[in-house]
């Protein structure tokens, strides 16, 4: 990553709130400040359908407290519950303190970023050939920008990075407190190139995970590259081996052809 830009807040006033509300409501008040486009209804509308088509496994247990709120239009947001009512009050002072302070961020981002065009929230990128999508923070046409309210090694996301970039410039807005500040540096990110090795093992990772639930993992998968070529499977159970002429042949017929154990 390459540093390019940093802005810095100071206020006695200011106030880091426990949980993840902090980076929640700073991301709401950079969106109504850029007025951008909210994409999320059609974001929720493709994950519903997608859903649908999935087999729920379960739910992974979180210590969070979430504060349920109505987002507004000026950056603030509104408590849904009685209990949160005091909380969202104090939330709401210190927005409207960076809202004031933020100005300059705001503008750089809208002319240096993305070049004063309608900015979208919440695009969701899909990629057919990998089965993969992910939601952009904040994207155009030619560039994307990921709000992180962590330091974190670009290792770590870099695959959301290369499939929500589609291409385009990739920037990412770190926020981070220190007492009574708060930072944000902008950095932009190198092209982002996964090898064609890479793929590959991405690709067979998830096309072992979709036959291990069709077979009750009783087949492990030795080559693949994609539906339409050759797979080389094994059995687990007696350890016969063999070719199918398509990948996705043996997702319908998912059982070894000796055993003949289906699932």
């Amino acid at each position: 990553m390459n540093f390019i830009k940093s802005f810095h807040i100071v206020s006695k006033e200011l106030k880091r709130f426990d949980t993840n509300i902090s980076g929640i409501t700073i991301e709401h008040l950079i969106n109504t400040m850029l007025k951008v486009k909210n994409m999320n209804a059609e974001t929720i509308l493709f994950q519903t359908l997608n859903r649908q088509k999935l087999r729920k496994i379960g739910v992974l247990p979180s210590k969070l407290y979430q504060i349920e709120a109505i987002y507004n239009k000026d950056g603030t947001i509104t408590a849904v519950n009685k209990v949160d009512k005091k909380r969202v009050n104090e939330i709401n002072k210190v927005t409207l303190i960076i809202k004031k302070e933020i100005v300059p961020l705001i503008d750089y981002i809208k002319k240096n970023i993305f070049k004063n065009k309608d900015i979208m929230s919440q695009e969701l990128v899909v990629n057919e050939e990998d089965n993969v999508m992910a939601k952009c923070d904040l994207s155009t046409d030619d560039a994307i920008l990921e709000i992180k309210s962590f330091n974190s090694n670009i290792d770590n996301f870099k695959y959301q990075l290369y499939y929500e970039s589609n291409n385009r410039d990739i920037y990412i807005l770190q926020t981070f407190w220190k007492k009574r500040e708060l930072y944000f540096k902008i950095y932009k990110v190198d092209p982002i190139e996964c090898s064609e090795e890479e793929m590959l093992k991405k690709r067979l990772s998830k096309y072992q995970y979709k036959i291990a639930l069709k077979s009750n993992v009783t087949i492990q998968i030795l080559s693949y590259t994609d539906d339409s070529e050759k797979v080389t499977a094994r059995c687990l159970l007696c350890k016969h081996e063999w070719t199918n002429r398509r990948a996705d042949n043996l997702m319908e017929r998912c059982y070894c052809p000796i055993c003949k154990i289906r699932c």
